[in-house]
């Protein structure tokens, strides 16, 4: 105690000692605070909490609020010229491209059985079926624009749940004991590369023309850049790569969309169905010619 009330002494804080019987340590009764203890960046880095993203979808707004207030009143002149430093040079979108967003009053209700330990019950949208479910909400987690939640079932495993898919989300009356050995970066980090592992499961081998190359990985995704580090030229000036999609009607439909500008070497009953695909197009269109 002696030592953290001379660490606050040399740093100008005005702490005073009563002795005897209900004695103690306390602070002048005018005190207040300033921000002259905080660096430049240390204030510039608290005004980025102050950016929208995910964290607001949780109803953290206000408090975040009454916190900047409480922060610029207290050096008001200071305060505004780093949060004005951040507000026009930085930017989050969180939201994925043409989403929708998330149902605010599901992930409201979401949230607050997570902070209180409640059972929830909800209908699950999946390959267009819908189910009811009941589980216990250890933690809520937002990726790529999306929020998930990840819960214990009723046969005690845990699963993830993607919030969008929720309908119908109720707190149960009961309350669960989170399990101790719960770490939900850990679960989180451990279910991703399993996850990811499960749908990269339909390999291709393409070669794709030289003007389409640039645009590529805006098209096919980021994981375009790893396959172009292991890419070969061919004779003709084609590139030759090897990409890994989730699924069979995913890598046909990407690789259709490109048009003439690619050929399908493997497998070759991806590249048969597109020629089917392709006979079937101008088929249609014969039919329909005057």
């Amino acid at each position: 105690v002696y030592r953290d009330i001379d660490a606050l002494s040399l740093m100008g804080i005005p702490v005073y000692g009563d002795s005897g019987p209900g004695g103690g340590y306390s602070l002048l009764g005018e005190y207040r605070g300033n921000l002259d203890g905080l660096r430049d960046g240390e204030l510039r880095a608290f005004f980025m909490l102050t950016i929208s993203g995910p964290l607001s979808d949780l109803g953290s707004g206000t408090p975040m609020k009454d916190l900047i207030l409480k922060v610029r009143t207290s050096n008001p002149e200071r305060s505004r010229s780093h949060e004005e430093f951040i507000r026009k040079r930085l930017h989050l979108d969180s939201n994925a491209w043409f989403s929708k967003g998330t149902g605010q009053s599901e992930l409201e209700t979401l949230r607050l059985a997570v902070w209180n330990d409640r059972y929830i019950s909800f209908r699950y949208r999946r390959h267009g079926k819908t189910s009811r479910r009941k589980c216990a909400p250890y933690s809520l987690v937002a990726k790529s624009g999306r929020w998930y939640t990840i819960c214990e079932t009723e046969r005690g495993n845990l699963r993830v749940f993607r919030v969008s898919r929720m309908e119908n989300v109720e707190a149960l009356d009961g309350f669960f004991e989170r399990s101790d050995s719960f770490d939900p970066v850990e679960f989180w980090s451990s279910w991703v590369r399993s996850y990811e592992k499960l749908l990269s499961n339909y390999p291709v081998t393409l070669e794709v023309s030289p003007d389409i190359l640039p645009e590529l990985p805006f098209i096919l995704g980021e994981q375009t850049w790893q396959a172009l580090k292991s890419s070969t030229k061919t004779p003709d000036g084609w590139t030759r790569l090897d990409y890994t999609f989730e699924r069979f009607e995913e890598a046909r439909g990407r690789i259709m969309s490109l048009g003439g500008h690619v050929r399908v070497l493997e497998p070759v009953t991806l590249a048969e169905s597109i020629r089917e695909q392709a006979r079937a197009i101008v088929a249609r269109y014969d039919e329909s010619s005057p």
